[in-house]
């Protein structure tokens, strides 16, 4: 009678035999060069991914800054677009992160849906362009041109307006709480529903702009005018008015709770 060892194919106990006594087991040549291949394989993804971790800028899928192309819902994250001109450009819904727009040309574009969280785009030209609900959280507009621009229910806190130019733009229901609109050009401009919780407005011009139901909670308006500016139910709660102008304004039902410097003007 055969032990099991018998039973066992004579190949195999050899393979077995040498792995026990750390001999390593021969295979074919066919085999083994197959064997080679893979692992040149296995090193080189491990190599390239190892690359992709530690090298800054490198990317899985970089995105195509190349704007000759249909725009809506492209991804320009990061792009350097400064300085181009995207007139009526169609760009709703376009992942613009972090994307550079400095002096781009931006007149009549359709932004709507947009995602400019981190953008720069001081001194660009959005005049009359179409921003409605974009997410602009973090952008900069220093010196931006946005008259006549439809910014309404725009999602643009902590961002920078200083000195921009937003006379006649429609910022209805725009969230704008900690931002800075030092200097900026709001006459005529409306704000009705606006969250302007925080914000600056030092030396604002919002001359006959509709800040109706407008939030300015805890605001510093120092210096700003208010002059025929429609504030009926505006929250100026705990806020700066110091040297602030409100020639003309209606006020009818304004919250003036704490505010700092006010004067109210004769009756």
């Amino acid at each position: 009678m055969r032990g099991r060892d018998d039973e066992t194919p004579l190949k195999v106990r050899r393979d077995t035999h040498a792995r026990a006594v750390g001999v390593k087991p021969r295979y074919p040549p066919v085999m083994r060069h197959s064997m080679a291949g893979l692992a040149s394989t296995v090193r080189a993804v491990g190599v390239a991914i190892a690359v992709m971790l530690a090298v800054p800028g490198v990317t899985h899928a970089a995105p195509d800054c190349n704007v000759k192309r249909n725009l809506v819902n492209a991804d320009l994250t990061g792009c350097d677009l400064s300085g181009v001109d995207l007139t009526g450009a169609i760009m709703s819904g376009a992942m613009l992160y972090n994307a550079d727009l400095t002096g781009a040309i931006l007149v009549g574009a359709d932004l709507t849906k947009a995602t400019l969280r981190g953008a720069g785009l001081s001194y660009a030209d959005l005049s009359g362009a179409n921003l409605t609900k974009a997410t602009m959280r973090d952008a900069d507009l220093f010196g931006a041109t946005l008259t006549g621009a439809n910014l309404t229910g725009v999602f643009v806190p902590a961002s920078t307006f200083w000195h921009a130019d937003l006379a006649g733009a429609n910022l209805t229901n725009a969230k704008l709480s900690d931002s800075n609109l030092s200097g900026a050009n709001l006459r005529g401009a409306i704000l009705v529903g606006t969250e302007l919780s925080r914000v600056s407005l030092r030396s604002a011009n919002l001359d006959g702009a509709n800040l109706s139901r407008a939030i300015l909670f805890q605001s510093d308006l120092t210096r700003a005018s208010f002059s025929q500016a429609n504030l009926s139910g505006a929250d100026l709660t705990d806020a700066a008015l110091f040297d602030t102008t409100f020639t003309g304004a209606n006020m009818s039902d304004a919250i003036l709770t704490g505010v700092k410097g006010y004067v109210p003007l004769p009756v």
